[in-house]
């Protein structure tokens, strides 16, 4: 029973660690942007797909007022605001150090 539990306790740990190297590589995959650059990426979102900021608010269920006043400056705007338009133009928000 003794060495059943370490085999497992063995193998759990040897997943955690190839869980670890496949989140390293699919962050160094990643395209990250600066929350400065947020208007542009909304702009050339709206641009690329042929849809309006007033459908973006629709979809992310925020007012065209929020939506002027976060591309006006992005690093104003609540932390849902800003996750609520990363997720219609599909990105997701990650915090690290500069």
């Amino acid at each position: 029973m003794n060495e059943q539990f370490k085999q497992v306790v063995d193998t759990i740990d040897n997943l955690k660690e190839q869980v670890k190297a496949l989140e390293a590589q699919n962050n160094a995959a990643l395209a990250f942007i600066m929350l400065k650059d947020f208007p542009e990426l909304i702009e050339s979102y709206c641009t690329d797909n042929s849809i309006r900021k007033a459908d973006i608010c629709v979809l992310a269920g925020i007012s065209t007022t929020t939506l002027t006043q976060t591309l006006k400056n992005p690093l104003k705007a609540s932390m849902s605001t800003i996750n609520a338009l990363s997720s219609v133009i599909g990105y997701q928000i990650l915090i690290g150090r500069s």
